[in-house]
């Protein structure tokens, strides 16, 4: 990928920088055209008149000049056609000129899905630029990764309205997934990411253990809801999540709980 910038660090104007089937006039070259015609592809797209790169003569390219209005002019080239046919309806425009506005859109439509509906980019306002670039990156393989995917399951959600939503937050947790369950080790040593994680869906593995075995004589440790300040040592730990806790913040049954749980949590002991 070649970040268009305007000019080189030498400064000199990049050229070249993008491709694709209809384009405007910025990314418009006959280098780019002839290109596309050995992967047996086409290209539609207006010219500024004062490029470099036109040739007098063509070959396999066809290149209209077209007047839609007084002191306006529009230039067009395409390895598509290769005549001058007009439009039978009374404007009489040319056929390439119907072709390149019937096809255009596309670019238009992308950008629109992209940027226009917040709600569905994961952009956020900064200041560095190649930050930027990265988030619509992200945006642009969801939306490709969408199209993709409707593609080839046509029926899946079909009766929501909002099914691109509904993808993306399909494809964010699944991207999520992995890294999560990397982090389980930690989770019983970490309250805020135990949190987290249940959150998430993520089952945090308990272990049921004998009262006894969870007395560490040679181990002691600050009580998981104690303040720093008040800097409570205990040898006992929570038989769910394996946290130091006190007299005060414990309950004893058949095995220790530390209070942290909620009341609901109560009726699986």
């Amino acid at each position: 990928m070649q970040v268009y910038t305007g000019k080189l660090p030498d400064g000199v104007t990049e050229k070249n920088q993008g491709q694709g089937i209809t384009t405007d006039n910025f990314f418009t070259n006959v280098e780019l055209a002839e290109y596309l015609i050995t992967k047996k592809l086409t290209l539609l797209g207006t010219v500024r008149k004062n490029k470099a790169d036109t040739p007098h003569e063509l070959k396999d390219i066809t290149m209209v000049s077209y007047t839609p209005k007084k002191n306006r002019m529009v230039h067009l080239l395409s390895t598509q056609h290769f005549d001058n046919s007009i439009s039978d309806e009374p404007h009489s425009k040319p056929i390439i000129v119907l072709d390149y506005n019937h096809t255009k859109g596309a670019v238009d439509t992308a950008d629109k899905l992209i940027i226009a509906v917040k709600e569905y980019s994961c952009a956020r306002r900064t200041l560095r630029w190649l930050f930027r670039l990265f988030m619509n990156i992200l945006d642009i393989a969801a939306l490709n990764a969408h199209i993709i995917f409707r593609e080839k399951n046509p029926q899946w959600q079909l009766s929501k309205k909002s099914r691109r939503k509904l993808f993306l937050l399909t494809l964010g947790r699944q991207l999520e997934e992995p890294n999560m369950k990397d982090r389980l080790p930690n989770a019983k040593t970490i309250p805020h990411l135990q949190r987290a994680l249940v959150a998430c869906g993520i089952q945090i593995p308990t272990k049921e253990q004998p009262h006894s075995e969870l007395e560490t004589r040679f181990k002691r440790g600050r009580c998981i809801l104690c303040s720093r300040a008040a800097d409570k040592k205990s040898k006992v730990r929570c038989s769910i999540y394996s946290n130091f806790v006190c007299n005060e913040h414990r309950k004893e049954e058949k095995k220790i709980i530390c209070l942290r749980r909620n009341d609901k949590d109560d009726s699986d002991d």
